[in-house]
């Protein structure tokens, strides 16, 4: 299913140069780095969170490839087995223009690749400092994520709240 999904969706799998000014617009307003280390049960974590409430990628696309490309390098680097991952995605500039840029179409997509093709297990997600509108985003996600991984989200109103 891995390689399917890199036929299948070109707007992930193709123009992956990393110099491409489009990813280099990413990486200057997001940080998405997998941490040193792995947890007491052989995870690896990563912490993806925005820099800046007013900057937003003209296309979302991009940074759903980015983090697929990040998975990929991972995949090739990793010298030592990693039990799954662990996401924390901090919500705290989220705003409704951001969550606009999302089509229905793009996140199915990115599901199927995140749940069925990448082969590496998703064990937790913590999603961070929480608004009102992320938790509906959230909930109106839960809906296509099988049941497994919807039971794997964590919400958190703030970091203290995480470490509980």
């Amino acid at each position: 299913m891995y390689y399917t999904m890199r036929n299948a969706i070109p707007e992930f799998f193709s123009n992956r140069d990393i110099n491409r000014p489009e990813l280099g617009e990413i990486m200057d307003i997001a940080d998405m780095p997998p941490l040193p280390g792995l947890t007491p049960k052989g995870c690896r974590v990563v912490c993806l969170r925005a820099v800046d409430r007013d900057n937003m990628p003209n296309n979302v696309a991009d940074g759903m490839k980015l983090a697929l490309m990040i998975g990929d390098i991972r995949l090739y680097e990793e010298k030592v087995g990693v039990a799954g991952d662990v996401y924390i995605l901090d919500a705290s500039v989220a705003t409704p223009t951001h969550f606009a840029k999302f089509t229905p179409t793009l996140v199915k997509k990115f599901l199927v690749c995140v749940q069925e093709a990448y082969p590496v297990k998703l064990k937790e997600v913590h999603v961070i400092n929480i608004s009102p509108l992320v938790d509906t985003i959230v909930n109106f996600v839960k809906p296509f994520l099988k049941e497994k991984i919807r039971e794997r989200i964590h919400i958190h109103s703030n970091l203290e709240d995480l470490y509980k």
